[in-house]
């Protein structure tokens, strides 16, 4: 391996994991009519897996949901959670190719983490909170075979509980709120399995920062507050499954000819 790789990597892994903040990356949808739906199952770089659905059942309307889930595997170190979001938002298609996405939402999520710092280990974090986010994405639509674009979504979290427990601090912090910037580019490509291709390879890369600097670490309070401030890598790669439903096939005219 190149030396120029070692400090890649090494970043790579400090955005991966050095937050107990947990962040569900932005909803992806492709819809471009009413009827359809879109269901993806994905895997994100900590482990956890991931899975959205996204319906329209009326013109211009989306209806979205989703789900995280990693436990608790034991040991010096780990990383758990469980998540879910909902939202609703609207599409519009922009001239053949492009398509114009929107949605606004709310979750909640609980998880725990112990990463393995420097000189030991960290100490072991717990979180709760809830987020209400809004977002908005450009695609582009290559004659449904694949598709790319970017997302960015706002989410403003209240954490109900951020607690800590070392050796010298044992204790609660509640009542916090931050605002979260998310970045998301994806990618899809039609696979084809059976007659008739409803399923997509999706791989996705993006990252969510504060949108609150770090404070002086004078304290446990404001070390614990500067640790949900850190960067968090998205990056995963899945499965979308696209039913019929909704999708019309137009299929070219027959001219009767007299005989």
């Amino acid at each position: 391996m190149r030396f120029y790789r070692f400090p890649l990597l090494a970043a790579v892994a400090l955005l991966a994991s050095c937050t107990v903040y947990a962040p569900m990356q932005p909803t992806v949808s492709t819809i471009t009519q009413a009827g359809q739906l879109e269901l993806t199952g994905s895997a994100q770089l900590s482990g956890r897996a991931e899975g959205t659905a996204v319906y329209s059942p009326l013109p211009h309307v989306l209806l979205a949901g989703g789900g995280t889930y990693r436990p608790n595997l034991g040991g010096t170190t780990y990383f758990a959670t469980q998540q879910w979001e909902a939202g609703a938002g609207t599409y519009w298609m922009l001239g053949t190719h492009w398509l114009l996405t929107g949605e606004g939402g709310y979750g909640y999520a609980r998880s725990e983490r112990v990463w393995r710092e420097l000189l030991g280990t960290s100490p072991e974090l717990r979180a709760q909170y809830s987020k209400v986010f809004g977002q908005v994405g450009l695609g582009y639509l290559h004659k449904q075979k694949w598709s790319g674009g970017a997302i960015y979504r706002f989410s403003q979290l209240h954490f109900d509980e951020l607690s800590s427990y070392t050796p010298h601090y044992r204790g609660a912090m509640d009542n916090t709120n931050t605002g979260r910037h998310e970045v998301l580019l994806y990618g899809r490509h039609e696979l084809h399995i059976g007659r008739a291709s409803r399923w997509q390879l999706q791989g996705s890369v993006g990252i969510s920062t504060s949108n609150q600097a770090r404070q002086p670490d004078t304290d446990a309070y404001t070390g614990e507050i500067n640790r949900t401030r850190q960067p968090v890598l998205l990056v995963s790669g899945g499965l979308v499954f696209r039913p019929a439903w909704g999708r019309t096939s137009r299929a070219p005219t027959e001219k009767l000819v007299p005989r």
